[in-house]
Order: C-alpha cells, then sequence, then structure tokens
C-alpha cells in the first residue's frame, strides 16, 4: 500500500514541478517581449525627438526671416508690381 501512495505523490509532484517550469519559462518569454517591444519604443520616441529638436531650430530660422524689415519690405514691394 506505501509504494502505491508513493507512486500517486511522485506522479502529482512531477506533474506539479513541470506545470511551475512551464510557467516560468512562458512569463521569462514574455518578460522578453515586453523588454523588447519596450525598447523599440524607447528608441522611436528617441528618434521623434531629436526631429522635434531638428524641426524647432528650421522653424526658429524661419520665423526670423520672416519677422526680418527687409523681408516684409521686399514682400510688400513685389504686391505692389
Amino acid at each position: 500500500m506505501f509504494k502505491f501512495e508513493l507512486m500517486i505523490i511522485t506522479v502529482v509532484a512531477i506533474v506539479f514541478i513541470s506545470s511551475v517550469v512551464k510557467r516560468y519559462f512562458a512569463y521569462k518569454t514574455q518578460t522578453q517581449a515586453g523588454n523588447s517591444a519596450a525598447q523599440a519604443l524607447f528608441d522611436e520616441n528617441t528618434e521623434l525627438k531629436k526631429k522635434i529638436d531638428a524641426m524647432e531650430d528650421r522653424l526658429k530660422v524661419l520665423e526670423a526671416i520672416v519677422t526680418d524689415r527687409n523681408f516684409q519690405l521686399d514682400d510688400k514691394i513685389r504686391s505692389m508690381s
């Protein structure tokens, strides 16, 4: 009788341990995929910030050109012709 109980306990332990190991590897895979996606978003965010900075610089130059008095005079002269 004792051997039968030991066999049942062994089978239950094997099933339990395999279930825990399976869940662990599924969690680890999911975490790595999440980290990969987060890194991709971080890289994209950094790239977009660089583009915004470049566009702000260009906008400052354009504002300086448009608000320049010589530009405004040229524009008025052209509109009179």
